[in-house]
């Protein structure tokens, strides 16, 4: 071999040693950074909450360091989502990547698939006994559970809830009074009268559905109207005359050619991808459907305080019958947290009045689970510059109660077409129960996986 073909060969050998390296020290610098980058994101604890603003509640997070001085350099991350079904799918992904927060919310209106995930909380944390004389009685019926043993049945909190909703109506003044929401004959009567004196309003608007924020437990509250208390629950024990009936109830309003006259303004909806907030603001609708919190969205919409009221959603019957939905959000702690005294330590200051009051503050549209705070709560107003208190959407009489949806995402999305179809309406909605029962078994029991839950 000659001196030439050596000398390459050498020069070749140190550029692909040079490579190596630098594809070595290449690695290390991202690892190193990958680890640099864990590091500050480790946490003691991971909270996600949904709907609720995250600065907010980080403010609480701080009053409770202030409280548990053995937390006060704890490292608390809290996320937040804006839309329910977005957080169970990352809460369900959350669990296949093991990076599951230790302290989430669930929503009393399904059969959560995460149950199975959620730890007890133990009698020494929360007494079953204090939480059933401190909370209003909906709550201890609906979160404390029994475990049985061959001695002895004993109980737990397992969810620990600050606060609930029930619907409510927010009207203009001058066209519609609190004496029109008392039952839905005398809305119906008020309809009727503003739709002779002042055609070119449209009195209420919850149909088209597509068109109308937030719709699908306004439908829900039909049902549980009707004495039918979730989705498994249409069929068994209810004739299907109730049902049809809880269904059809609202329809009467839906026909142009009626007084209401929903259908007349639908077209120009769809086409300006507007919905029933728009024709609120702009005074063509007189009154609008839903939670206490909806004020946050009519206000971004710059409605004029003077004019804005609410009022309790009409009733059906006697009030001592009357059944009233309500949505909540329950914390609950990761079975499998690596830090449970401080998770134990965080729900335990949940039940606190201290603390009930002050996240209260933060969020005032929501009603307090807490009994000691009910009468303070209720006489406050739920937005600086409205003149509407928490007391409006309230009515001590009424019973207050869950609606098992199943799965609330699904449910949600799922029955919002079906109710825009007054003529096939039913065939859908039978299709639509079918399939949604269909898929929870799959996601819950693993049962009949082979089954076509889309079937026709």
């Amino acid at each position: 071999m000659n001196k030439r073909k050596i000398i390459f060969i050498i020069i070749l050998i140190c550029i692909l040693i040079g490579v190596f390296v630098l594809i070595f020290v290449s690695k290390k610098n991202q690892q190193n950074a990958l680890v640099s980058q864990n590091a500050k994101k480790k946490w003691d604890l991971k909270v996600w909450i949904v709907w609720d603003d995250k600065d907010k509640f980080s403010d609480f997070i701080w009053e409770f360091k202030k409280t548990y001085k053995d937390y006060s350099s704890s490292k608390i991350d809290v996320e937040s989502f804006p839309n329910y079904e977005e957080y169970m799918n990352s809460l369900a992904l959350s669990f296949v990547t093991w990076n599951v927060p230790d302290v989430f919310v669930l929503n009393n209106n399904e059969k959560s698939i995460f149950t199975t995930k959620i730890g007890l909380i133990p009698n020494t944390i929360i007494n079953t006994n204090d939480f059933r004389k401190r909370f209003k009685w909906i709550f201890p019926d609906e979160l404390i559970i029994n475990t049985w043993t061959w001695e002895k049945v004993t109980e737990f909190v397992s969810w620990v809830p600050i606060w609930y909703e029930t619907l409510g109506v927010f009207y203009r003044r001058w066209f519609l009074k609190s004496k029109d929401f008392l039952k839905w004959a005398s809305l119906s009567s008020a309809v009727s009268d503003i739709k002779t004196q002042y055609p070119e309003f449209i009195p209420i608007w919850i149909w088209n559905w597509s068109s109308v924020y937030w719709v699908s437990d306004i439908i829900t509250s039909f049902f549980v109207w009707n004495n039918i208390f979730g989705i498994d629950n249409l069929w068994n024990g209810n004739s299907l005359d109730t049902v049809k009936s809880a269904l059809l109830s609202y329809l009467m309003y839906w026909d142009t050619t009626f007084y209401n006259s929903y259908n007349s303004k639908f077209s120009e909806l769809k086409s300006t991808w507007e919905n029933n907030l728009d024709l609120f603001s702009s005074w063509t609708v007189l009154s609008v459907i839903w939670y206490p919190r909806m004020i946050e969205k009519i206000d971004e919409k710059w409605y004029q305080p003077n004019f804005l009221l609410a009022d309790a959603f009409p009733m059906f019957g006697l009030a001592k019958d009357e059944k009233t939905l309500i949505n909540y959000n329950y914390f609950v702690v990761n079975k499998d947290t690596k830090n449970s005294k401080l998770a134990y330590s965080l729900l335990q200051y949940m039940l606190s009045e201290k603390w009930a009051r002050d996240y209260l503050k933060k969020f005032t549209y929501y009603l307090p689970s807490m009994l000691s705070l009910e009468s303070e709560k209720l006489n406050e107003n739920i937005y600086p510059w409205y003149n509407i208190k928490l007391g409006d959407f309230y009515k001590k009489d009424r019973i207050y109660t869950s609606f098992d949806k199943w799965n609330k995402a699904i449910y949600d999305r799922e029955i919002v077409p079906i109710l825009d179809d007054e003529k096939k309406y039913w065939d859908l909605f039978e299709a639509f129960r079918t399939s949604l029962l269909c898929r929870v078994k799959k996601l819950t029991d693993f049962e009949n996986l082979w089954e076509d839950c889309y079937k026709k």
